[in-house]
C-alpha cells in the first residue's frame, strides 16, 4: 500500500509540473514587423518582415503601406 502512496504523489508532482509548463507556454506574441508587400491588402493579407524573419500577418485593416511599420 506505501507504494500506491509514493506513486499517487510522484503522478500528482508530474501532473503539477505540466501544469506550471502549460501555462508558461506563450501562446500569443505581438511583434514590430515592416510592411514589405501588400499586394493582398484587400484580403487582410500582408508580407511583413522583422529582422531576419519574413512571414505572413493577417489584420482587419486593408490600409497599410509598404514600408509602414505594424
Amino acid at each position: 500500500m506505501a507504494t500506491n502512496k509514493y506513486t499517487e504523489e510522484l503522478f500528482g508532482a508530474i501532473d503539477e509540473i505540466i501544469k506550471k509548463r502549460i501555462e508558461a507556454i506563450n501562446k500569443d506574441t505581438t511583434v514590430l514587423c515592416t510592411i514589405e508587400d501588400n499586394s493582398e491588402a484587400e484580403k487582410g493579407q500582408y508580407t511583413v518582415s522583422t529582422n531576419a524573419l519574413r512571414f505572413t500577418a493577417f489584420s482587419e485593416n486593408i490600409d497599410y503601406a509598404i514600408g509602414q511599420n505594424v
